[in-house]
């Protein structure tokens, strides 16, 4: 009941914001999750926008082919394809180069699965 309450100022590296399990994030995680969140999605949109004019154009064998392949990847949760992509990518890389090109196969497999 005394006088005002004194809000003491953040510093720097101070945490601005909880993730959905409450772990901080600073300002820079949310900007690299902000990039691989629009990363990800422009690869799906890549992927659908070139191969959907392809198939209606081309029509026919092209076309029952790239539904069957559509039905297939639909057919399976994106949660299981993502780790299986993931795994591929691992086997098929180098030791040396797996760490570097970690955010590369994750964008890579959460796009193409989604």
């Amino acid at each position: 009941m005394g006088g005002p309450r004194r809000v003491r100022q953040r510093t720097r590296w101070e945490p601005t914001i909880t993730d959905a399990t409450c772990y901080p994030q600073s300002g820079t995680a949310r900007a690299f999750h902000r990039e691989w969140a629009f990363a990800t999605v422009l690869l799906s949109m890549v992927v659908g926008v070139s191969l959907g004019p392809l198939s209606g154009y081309l029509g026919g064998p092209v076309d029952v082919l790239l539904m069957h392949i559509a039905d297939v990847q639909l057919s399976f949760p994106a949660i299981l394809i993502a780790p299986l992509i993931d795994e591929v990518a691992h086997v098929a890389l180098s030791h040396v180069s797996q760490g570097s090109m970690a955010v590369y196969v994750l964008i890579l497999a959460i796009g193409l699965s989604g």
